[in-house]
């Protein structure tokens, strides 16, 4: 039922009023009905085509009570104003939302610059694994992993079940906030023992180069 509110609250539940949001409903039921939370959550994709029926139907609904009562061309559309800007914030990511500084949005962190000064310490052809939000800076070049991979395989395609070659990785860049229950293994590849120095390490972010000959 929360879902159900989420959906239709800025609209003020006039698309119910309009056939024309039964282009909606295929894909409402599909969402209501799985077990994958992700698809009753409206903040994911698979409400697109829900949106876009909903939106469809509160026009339809608005022009068609508005034929029969003129002031209702005037009014309704000032009910889902209000109706919209509500539900935006109480629900919505936005600046006006409650849920703006709840994480949702990245905000600006000291460890940034330590990033940003890690990330300078790798040569553009240097194979990289790195924590999965470090991964969109670090992705030009031929070869960067995810995260315990290739040590670990974790998030990996079907076809090819070994993860990749643990003696390609030249660099580890790690958050060692998130290496979770790799924690472990990170601790082994930096050891004395491990084949990695680490050659950088601020606010948690550390760098370690391949040592010569492991």
């Amino acid at each position: 039922m929360t879902y159900y509110l989420k959906i239709f609250s800025p609209t003020a539940f006039l698309s119910l009023f309009s056939p024309a949001t039964l282009i909606a409903g295929p894909q409402l039921l599909v969402n209501s009905i799985s077990a994958h939370g992700y698809t009753h959550d409206i903040r994911y994709h698979y409400n697109s085509i829900v949106i876009v029926g909903n939106f469809l139907g509160v026009v339809e609904a608005i022009a068609w009570i508005g034929r029969r009562w003129l002031i209702a061309k005037f009014i309704l559309p000032v009910i889902v104003l209000i109706s919209s800007v509500v539900s935006n914030i109480y629900w919505s990511p936005s600046p006006l939302g409650k849920s703006f500084s709840s994480g949702i949005w990245a905000q600006p962190q000291e460890k940034h610059q330590a990033i940003r000064t890690a990330l300078k310490l790798i040569p553009a052809d240097a194979a990289v694994t790195t924590n999965y939000y470090i991964v969109p800076h670090l992705t030009h070049r031929k070869l960067v992993y995810e995260y315990p991979n290739p040590f670990r395989v974790a998030n990996w395609g079907i076809a090819d079940k070994n993860g990749g070659n643990t003696a390609d990785v030249d660099y580890l860049v790690i958050d060692t906030r998130y290496t979770g229950s790799d924690t472990e293994l990170y601790e082994s590849l930096v050891s004395d023992a491990g084949p990695f120095q680490v050659i950088y390490s601020v606010d948690k972010i550390q760098v370690a180069r391949r040592k010569q000959g492991k």
